[in-house]
């Protein structure tokens, strides 16, 4: 192969998000059990989003990992080139890596950490139900009763059975904003452990509050008039 390599940087930015990533293509229980050889299944998907807001339009990928009941894994990358964003959540425990700033965040699992970090006002339970097919409906202000998020499946497409949406789309009426989500890559049944879920952290990294990276939806939330 000719042409010069990537940087020393940039592959290793790109070992620490993909090297535990690679989707598995046996189709297994969605529950999330340990079958006898001992590795824990979970679903494994790769989309495409697009964000349509007032400040313009944004595509990335996202790489997906989830193991019911409370773990889950999301990876964003740009349109082209290596990984830009991890946020790992077991519990009530998250974890978020800014690849190109060197730096992380612990933190509790909570929504206005999701949404400060990712620009999408849901805790990781209420994403793991989004992304397999299982959202119990809007999400509302619980002070006025508007809309805050809206769900819906393209043609249908909910997870039945052993099946997962393929297409995602995320309405948030107070942004006039609205995320799609279209899987490259499953959603497929396949390995997902420990360790996808509580990424290490690189020596040398800063710890601390990042700053808020929306690789999801930008902006902030609409404040009063």
């Amino acid at each position: 192969m000719s042409g010069a390599g990537p940087s020393p940087r940039a592959a290793a930015l790109a070992a620490v998000a993909l090297a535990l990533w690679h989707p598995a293509c046996a189709t297994l229980p969605r529950s999330g059990a340990v079958p006898s050889g001992g590795a824990a299944q979970g679903y494994r998907a790769l989309f495409h989003g697009r964000v349509d807001s007032p400040e313009g339009s944004d595509r990335f990928r996202m790489a997906v990992s989830i193991r019911p009941p409370d773990r889950l894994r999301l990876e964003f990358f740009g349109p082209v080139g290596g990984p830009r964003f991890v946020l790992a959540a077991v519990g009530a425990r998250l974890v978020a890596l800014d690849l190109a700033e060197r730096a992380y965040e612990e933190t509790e699992a909570t929504a206005a950490a999701v949404e400060r970090l990712l620009g999408l006002p849901v805790t990781p339970d209420q994403a793991i139900s989004i992304l397999t097919g299982q959202s119990p409906g809007p999400l509302l202000d619980p002070g006025g009763g508007a809309i805050i998020l809206a769900v819906e499946y393209g043609n249908g497409d909910v997870g039945v059975g052993d099946g997962y949406p393929r297409r995602i789309r995320i309405d948030l009426p107070g942004r006039r904003t609205r995320l799609t989500l279209e899987a490259l890559e499953g959603p497929m049944n396949g390995d997902a452990p420990d360790q996808l879920f509580t990424p290490g952290i690189p020596e040398g990294w800063s710890a601390g509050a990042l700053a808020a990276a929306r690789p999801l939806v930008p902006g902030r939330p609409a404040g009063p008039d």
